[in-house]
């Protein structure tokens, strides 16, 4: 866990200083850490797993509110599907959290950027969240 706080703040240092690709590559690695690290902690306190990825999710939009990158963007649209993905398949059932998180979180940066890329992107996510729920409801 350290480990991934410490990449995280040093890409962000080189990020913003030398190298914007080499801090955003280091930058996604401590994102990706931190988040797999959350979701397994959650599986293994005994919380569902939609709460791992709800956080993951949930730290994912506030670093591109900050940084503005499309890179987090595409990660997070990613992991939100997924999560929601896994959710349906392994536990059968639908997770209301991480389609607010869609809805609230990645809708709005959708919706204000006006990208074709972006708007794909929630589309697939929204796609996916719209067949779990009418497969499993909620």
């Amino acid at each position: 866990m350290i480990l991934t706080i410490v990449a995280w703040i040093q890409g962000k240092h080189w990020y913003r200083t030398t190298s914007k690709a080499l801090g955003l590559g280091v930058m996604v690695f401590g994102f990706m850490g931190i988040g797999t690290i959350s979701f397994f902690l959650m599986e293994r306190i005994g919380f569902p797993a939609s709460y791992g990825f709800f956080f993951w999710v949930i730290i994912g939009i506030f670093i591109y509110a900050v940084f503005i990158d499309l890179t987090f963007y595409t990660l997070t649209a990613w992991i939100v599907t997924i999560g929601q993905l896994y959710e349906g398949m392994a536990e059968r059932n639908f997770s209301i959290l991480l389609a607010l998180a869609l809805i609230f979180g990645l809708a709005h940066f959708a919706w204000h950027h006006a990208n074709l890329f972006y708007a794909v992107l929630f589309l697939l996510a929204l796609f996916v969240h719209a067949y779990m729920f009418f497969s499993f409801g909620i």
